[in-house]
């Protein structure tokens, strides 16, 4: 497209876009807890790096070898041993947003500063809803053109396949096939079964106590867990219900003016912070009759890896280019989400928490 005195290139308009991708200022309002909680944890736009066709993740779910008692020191040892990993496979996914703009709307809304506003506005409103269709796609799946290569965390309602990763089944019960591995071949292995509590409808009843019965499960199975990089998801239900719950119990905050703040109820559990996320799954096929109220999720455990090679996986804004054929009156930027949820090691510090939609 050439350039006029009244329209702005390709080169500046690709440096506004590294800038406003910085800003992530979502008009619709809609919270995406999983990648805030990442964030927190790992960094934003982080683990990253190239992924190629397939990445493999170690898991070790095997012993190596059997005891031989010593008592004379002539024993034969027991020479039978066994391979202790166990390859996890994971496929990265791509999926694209674009972002046009036409000479025509150039020539009309002409000026550079108005070329600036209007792509600038696309483009952000089309980075939010990238943000928002990923976060709902790793926490509930499904998402229209998001391929199921992504993975999911609900393995509620996504149950073949490339199945989700945390179920409600009770523990040694849960089946599901993650990273190509059957939960169901190690269900007597820790490692490989989520902690589970289940509020039967009623959180007045159930709460409290299926909340510290799903984090002594995560403590007896993941001794280890690294609470700092540790965070949950509730539902608003849940939110409120708990707060509703610890009211007579809340913690008052000294504020400015040497007042106390009886409202400022410290939403954590365990020390671990506790994200509204409204893409848990409430309405699905499973779901419906169990809906997921809360999500533990451990990043030493579960995260999203990013891919960084050719392009940036992590939500990356590609340089503004003129298009050809047809089109060619229009210019176009892309936003590349390229990534992988994966696991390492098992996913027992993880947890889900249903039926606590009722209070």
């Amino acid at each position: 497209m050439p350039t006029t005195a009244i329209t702005v290139d390709n080169e500046a308009l690709s440096a506004v876009s590294t800038k406003i991708m910085g800003e992530w200022r979502d008009g619709l309002k809609v919270a995406t807890g999983f990648i805030a909680a990442q964030e927190q944890a790992l960094g934003a736009g982080k683990p990253s790096g190239p992924m190629g066709h397939t990445m493999i993740q170690g898991t070790m779910l095997n012993t190596h070898s059997d005891p031989t008692e010593v008592v004379s020191g002539f024993e034969s040892y027991n020479l039978s041993v066994r391979g202790v990993g166990t390859p996890a496979y994971f496929n990265p996914a791509r999926t694209d947003f674009v972002v046009l703009i036409s000479g025509e709307e150039e020539e009309v809304n002409s000026g550079p500063e108005s070329v600036v506003r209007i792509a600038s506005q696309r483009e952000l409103m089309v980075a939010n809803e990238a943000k928002r269709k990923f976060n709902e796609q790793i926490v509930a799946g499904g998402v229209s053109g998001w391929t199921a290569r992504w993975g999911t965390l609900n393995g509620v309602d996504v149950t073949t396949g490339n199945a989700g990763f945390l179920e409600e089944d009770a523990r040694t019960s849960q089946a599901n096939v993650i990273g190509n591995i059957s939960k169901a071949t190690y269900s007597a292995t820790a490692a490989m079964q989520n902690a589970v509590g289940d509020f039967a409808d009623s959180f007045n009843s159930a709460g409290l106590a299926q909340i510290h019965a799903i984090r002594a499960l995560i403590h007896r199975y993941a001794p280890d867990v690294d609470w700092k990089k540790y965070c949950w998801l509730g539902t608003e239900n849940f939110m409120q219900f708990y707060m509703r719950a610890i009211q007579s119990r809340e913690r008052y905050t000294y504020s400015a003016g040497a007042t106390y703040d009886a409202a400022d109820v410290q939403l954590k559990l365990g020390g671990a912070p506790l994200k509204l996320d409204t893409h848990l799954p409430t309405a699905g096929t499973n779901s419906t009759a169990n809906p997921v109220s809360l999500m533990g999720l451990s990043f030493e455990d579960i995260w999203v890896h990013w891919s960084k090679g050719k392009y940036n996986g992590y939500f990356g804004a590609e340089p503004w280019q003129d298009v050809s054929g047809q089109y060619a009156d229009v210019r176009m930027m892309r936003i590349v989400v390229r990534g992988q949820l994966v696991y390492n090691g098992g996913i027992s510090a993880c947890a889900i928490g249903h039926s606590g939609e009722v209070w």
